[in-house]
């Protein structure tokens, strides 16, 4: 913990380099992203036309829909075939992104952050910072600079979120508490800080030590400087090998009653206030 840039996970599971990984510069940043043109029809294909149960989420832009293509000719698949990959379909009655839709085509990065750019990928900066706040990297909001590992910070944000069953930015929280990056991160180092941090609809059914090495990840991943950060490749190992953590959940080894902390109150805000039922952790909406 602490440490900028930490050495990477030994692990049994080797996997070989990805082709996207060999052809990243020293610095991280993209340049000269590697991006696949696909037209309207082949998208509306891999996503089953758009269908509603597909959807992955939803943003300023509009909808992100899941769909699937050939890992090697990237031609539209069948569901559960081949590649998943995230669509984001602009919204008809929101503005954002508007420009962007009409100056660019659509694209599928073979980087996770889809960062939009001209058909020519000559640029790798734009001034017109896009995305959701609070998700997007420090260096993307600062300087416009779109990094490798850029996307690894907001699947840091996302992997917070679901430790702590709070939003990222809620502005019924109380002060201090609003932003959970910068509420959040000085307890995820500790073990004692960090229970109270967890989401009380866990109910404890949890190894601790899981959660702790989950917490370490989170910090990595939320580094300020995108160098000291993980690639996903590492992330994914380091989340394979908490998912082989063994111990009993805390709630086996005798319940314990814990006050409500206060970001788990339900005049506290997040995702609603947190209380017990019959024994149950409960929250309201």
């Amino acid at each position: 913990m602490g440490n900028c840039c930490p050495q990477p996970v030994a692990s049994n599971n080797t996997r070989p380099p990805s082709p996207a990984a060999a052809a990243i510069p020293p610095s991280g940043e993209i340049q000269t992203p590697n991006l696949k043109m696909f037209a309207f029809a082949e998208l509306k294909s891999a996503t089953r036309n758009f269908r509603p149960d597909t959807v992955l989420g939803e943003g300023g832009f509009g909808r992100v829909f899941k769909g699937y293509i050939d890992a090697n000719t990237l031609a539209p698949s069948r569901v559960g075939v081949g590649m998943p990959i995230a669509v984001k379909k602009s919204n008809p009655d929101s503005e954002q992104g508007l420009k962007e839709w009409q100056e660019f085509n659509a694209k599928l990065s073979d980087f996770g952050l889809a960062k939009l750019g001209p058909v020519d990928g000559n640029s790798h900066v734009t001034t017109n910072v896009v995305g959701t706040y609070g998700y997007a990297a420090p260096e993307y909001i600062a300087t416009g600079h779109v990094y490798v590992k850029s996307d690894v910070y907001g699947f840091g944000v996302v992997l917070l979120e679901i430790i702590t069953g709070l939003r990222v930015l809620d502005p019924n929280r109380p002060p201090g508490q609003i932003n959970l990056i910068d509420w959040a991160r000085p307890s995820l180092s500790n073990k004692k800080k960090l229970n109270k941090l967890m989401d009380p609809r866990l109910e404890d059914e949890y190894p601790p030590k899981a959660a702790f090495a989950t917490a370490e990840l989170i910090l990595k991943c939320i580094e300020q400087d995108p160098k000291c950060r993980p690639d996903m490749e590492e992330v994914l190992r380091n989340l394979e090998e908490i998912g082989r953590i063994k111990g009993r959940p805390k709630k086996q080894r005798g319940h314990q009653h814990r006050l409500p902390s206060p970001h788990h109150h339900p005049s506290g805000g997040g995702r609603g206030g947190a209380a017990r039922h019959n024994g149950k952790a409960t929250r309201s909406y």
